[in-house]
């Protein structure tokens, strides 16, 4: 299973999908520009902390650990752009009353709008996923029981809850509290 979520995550970064038209119907929402932009930092700092490997590597005169250092390394990146790619490209969607929440290829949950509880607070042992990566998040969803979450395409998990930073967070909630008053809408 392993190799092919690893096939998954190399083709999205080579050949990222398109995006599927619009229907009237779906609400996208995509993760902040800032939050895209500081991941981004911190890609270039992989980059760089890569490249100091590499010249280590080659002062050390180890051409079998370089070897393995840089297909390490190399492997690293690509699935760092994939998933940095995928950011922009995999939205949050509001499709009739399902929620769709995705973070790029890091997290996939699918829900009912109701699973949202809308007055829920963060307990200090609840399994809360951090969405909103290494930004501040501007919108928490709580959920009234756990939701199962997947993670990089390989593993699943009970979560109470996930942190966002979404581009229109007003508009996400005004579209949530719509869909769980209208269940079976769309």
């Amino acid at each position: 299973m392993i190799p092919g979520a690893l096939g998954a995550i190399v083709r999205h970064a080579l050949w990222p999908p398109r995006r599927p038209p619009s229907s009237p119907d779906t609400a996208r929402f995509y993760p902040a520009p800032d939050m895209i932009a500081s991941a981004w930092v911190f890609f270039v700092l992989a980059l760089f902390e890569s490249a100091v490997l590499h010249a280590l590597g080659l002062m050390l005169g180890h051409s079998r650990v370089l070897l393995v250092l840089a297909v390490l390394s190399d492997a690293m990146l690509v699935c760092a752009i994939a998933i940095l790619r995928s950011l922009g490209r995999l939205p949050t969607t509001i499709a009739g009353d399902r929620v769709t929440v995705r973070v790029g290829l890091l997290f996939a949950l699918d829900f009912p709008a109701a699973a949202v509880d809308p007055a829920g607070q963060v307990g200090g042992d609840a399994r809360v996923l951090n969405g909103a990566l290494l930004a501040s998040p501007n919108l928490v969803l709580v959920f009234r029981a756990p939701v199962r979450a997947t993670v990089l395409g390989l593993r699943r998990l009970a979560v109470d809850g996930i942190r966002l930073k979404l581009d229109r967070p007003d508009e996400f909630l005004a579209r949530l509290a719509a869909a769980s008053d209208n269940p079976g809408a769309g």
